[in-house]
Formats: structure tokens, sequence, C-alpha cells
């Protein structure tokens, strides 16, 4: 069955994050669920917008094109037009629950992205209204609505100022790449993860850095594990490359669910919210982290960036499809998932097979994967030379149920560096290693 891999691969917040107290909406019904005009935003969940934009002209009913253009535009980041294409949409009543309830999370991404943390919590309540009682989301979307509802009384991240500077990046003994940030005056190395959907200490450093830890706690899904206990803290200052932002909120998690064998910890992780507060970020992996003025010129060839919740996704091309992917800097090596596998089942014909270990909040776990050898990939028509690309079989515990796979550093350190601009929905691809002025770096990043 192969030679038992293992990858490091920390996941905090994997849930539909949303929020904005909008008008009310019909009964719920307990036996509803998505029906086929419902696709494109079934597909939409992880990340494949490509339905959603070529159909939603041909969409029949007004509120289905009033949501489509919601998730199109909050996916791309214009989250004024989303508000307003919301807004119609919740005038019009619809009766189909599972629109109700994709509605509510994207409003719920809204007021998240904002910092309005009592409004998020109020739409994920009214989401979970109209999930049906076994699906799959309600406990994702319970575990948001707790900690929303805890970080309620949180003043929202603020972009406070600062002069942009390149900081240096370093490895950790996974591979990730780290910094020093300076949280509440303090330096701290933190992991930048722009898989995490929030940023996270350990107890040990939050109490270090005196973070100011809020009344209340919740859980949250890991790599390994569906519920990991956790507080919530607020950073009142964090200057990350020269940058400095107010009112951070932070995961606080017991040490343990961040040791790993060896003796490895982590003990800070910077998460998706911080970097799209920065608007534009360059990594340099193994070299410098930079944002805003101070990272690279625009470049010609660029890829789109969407989000959908706090996740990041972009589209590569294996073996001649588009395949969107989360973008996952805390995690070493790219790869399908079960949900890629279950619906390109003709791909896992005469592939060998193996177990690979996970290690995540919690511990690690285990899954068969099927080995994709020598693909071709390309990134913004930029060719990738991977050796092999792994296919999940199976779904393990915590592990996320929409994506269609991950890209990460494996692929993305095949680049001198990478730019992501949140104002643009872009991501631009700097030269690639062994071009000319890019360093040399040993592994992924």
């Amino acid at each position: 069955m192969g030679d038992g891999r293992t990858s490091l691969r920390q996941r905090t917040l994997s849930v539909l994050m949303c929020g904005l107290a909008l008008a009310g909406a019909p009964a719920f019904a307990a036996d509803s669920g998505p029906e086929a005009a419902d696709a494109p935003f079934v597909a939409a969940e992880s990340g494949d917008l490509a339905p959603l934009e070529a159909g939603r002209q041909s969409l029949a009913a007004p509120a289905a094109k009033a949501l489509a253009e919601a998730r199109l535009h909050a996916a791309r980041f214009d989250a004024d037009a989303a508000e307003l294409d919301l807004r119609r949409y919740f005038t019009l009543r619809d009766a189909d629950a599972y629109r109700q309830a994709q509605a509510w999370s994207i409003a719920e991404e809204i007021a998240f992205a904002k910092g309005d943390y009592a409004a998020a919590a109020k739409a994920s309540g009214r989401a979970l209204d109209y999930l049906p009682k076994d699906d799959w989301r309600r406990p994702e979307t319970a575990q948001t609505r707790g900690l929303e509802t805890v970080l309620s009384g949180a003043p929202p991240q603020t972009l406070a100022g600062g002069q942009p500077k390149p900081v240096p990046v370093k490895r950790d003994k996974a591979g990730l790449m780290e910094a020093d940030v300076s949280i509440d005056g303090l330096v701290q190395s933190a992991v930048l993860d722009s898989g995490a959907d929030i940023s996270t200490l350990t107890a040990s450093a939050a109490k270090r850095l005196d973070v100011r830890l809020l009344d209340g706690s919740g859980s949250v899904s890991s790599a390994t594990r569906d519920a990991v206990p956790t507080r919530l803290g607020v950073a009142d200052r964090v200057e990350i490359g020269g940058v400095v932002l107010e009112h951070v909120a932070f995961l606080v998690v017991d040490d343990a669910q961040l040791s790993f064998p060896g003796g490895f910890k982590i003990d800070a992780i910077i998460g998706s919210p911080v970097f799209r507060a920065l608007g534009r970020v360059e990594f340099a992996p193994g070299a410098r982290f930079a944002s805003g003025a101070a990272a690279s010129r625009p470049v010609a060839q660029s890829a789109p960036l969407r989000t959908i919740g706090e996740k990041f996704y972009v589209t590569i091309r294996v073996n001649g499809i588009d395949v969107p992917l989360h973008l996952d800097t805390g995690s070493t090596s790219s790869g399908l998932s079960a949900v890629f596998a279950r619906s390109h089942a003709e791909w896992l014909a005469g592939l060998k097979r193996r177990r690979d270990r996970e290690g995540g909040a919690g511990g690690f776990t285990a899954s068969e994967v099927a080995i994709l050898p020598a693909p071709t990939v390309a990134l913004a028509d930029r060719a990738l030379h991977p050796a092999e690309l792994t296919i999940t079989l199976d779904d393990t515990p915590g592990s996320e149920k929409r994506n269609l796979g991950v890209l990460g550093g494996d692929l993305l350190g095949q680049f001198c560096s990478f730019v992501l601009d949140f104002r643009r929905g872009t991501l631009e691809p700097g030269a690639s290693k062994g071009a000319a002025g890019c360093p040399a770096t040993n592994g992924a990043f």
C-alpha cells in the first residue's frame, strides 16, 4: 500500500463564514435540500465558480439570479455589490431552503470580513435555520456561530497604518513559511498560513504575549478531529511587514493541539483575515514577506484569486482540465481531494496507491491516496513540474468536505515568489525557480 508518507497541514476554522442581518425568510422545510437547478451553487461551495459564471443568465428564478450575482461578487472581493444583490434576493422571499442557507452564508462572509461579529453570528444562526438536520454543514456552522458569538463584543480588525517593508522569511522544521511579527509589542515567530481561516496562538504564547482573552469558549474542526476546544483572544496591535493592524482576533488552543512528534510545535499562525486586510501581499519562500507598496509590482501573467468564506481559491490546469484548489501556504504539499476522486473516477484506473499520514491540530490521521505520476500542470499559463499529485480516496475526520484539493508549498515553491492581490483578485506568480535573480532554496519553501 505504499510507504506511509507524512505531511503537515494545519487547519483552523473550516465553515460557512457569513453574516449581515437582512429581511426575514419562510419557514425551514426539514426534508429540503439542493434541487438540480441549484447545482451551480453546490459547485461554488468547492470554489468552482465556472458553472455559476456560465449559467447565471439562464437561471429561471429571479431569486436564483440575484443569489448568483451575490455569490460571484463576494467571491471577487466586492462586498458592496454583493450586499446589494443580497438585499434584492431577500426581498423576493425565495422558498428554496438550500438557497436561503447559501444567502445567509454569503451575508455572514461579508460581516465577518468587516469584523461585524454580532451580525455574523446572527446570520450563521439564520443559515442553521435552513440547513437540514442531517446536513454535514450543521456542526461546522454551529461551531462558527459559537465563536462569532464570543467575538460579538470585540471591535473589528482595522488597518492602522505603518510603513510597509519586506521582512525575512524562514522555514520551520515542517518546511512552513515563518516570519517574525510583533504582537502587542513583543516579537513572535509565526507561520504565514493562507489556509487558516483565522489567526491562532497556543495558550502559552497568548499568555507570554499578554493577549486579552474573551469570555466564553468554543471548538473548531482540524485536519484530524471534528472538534478541538478553543478560546478566543484579541491582540490590540499586530505589526507584520511594517504594517500595523489593531484588534486582531486569534483562536487560542492548548499547546498540545499544535505539538507534533519530534518536539516540533507551532506557537503562532497568521491567517487569511490578516492577509486580506493588508490588501496585497508577496510571499518569497525562503527569502521575504512583503505587503502593500513593498510587494512586487503587478505582472502581466496572473490567475484569478477567489474567496468562499475566508478560504482562497486558485484554478490550476491538471492534465487538460481546470481544477479550482484551496490556496494553502500552510500545507507543504498539493493534492486532489476525495471530492475530486468521486467526480473523476476514471482518473483512478491503474494508479498506484499508498497510505499517507496528515498532521494537524490534535495529531495525525491516515488516508489512502492514489498517485498521479508526472501530471501536466499549469498555473496562469506557467508550466509546473510536480513528480506526482496525490488523489485522496477517503474522507478523514474533520477533513474539508467541499474542496477539490489543495494548492500548497510544493507547487507554489516552484516560483521565486508570488503575490496575492485582494483588490484586483489575482495571484501573480514571479519568476520560476532557477531564473536569474531568484535565490536558491531547498524544498517546497
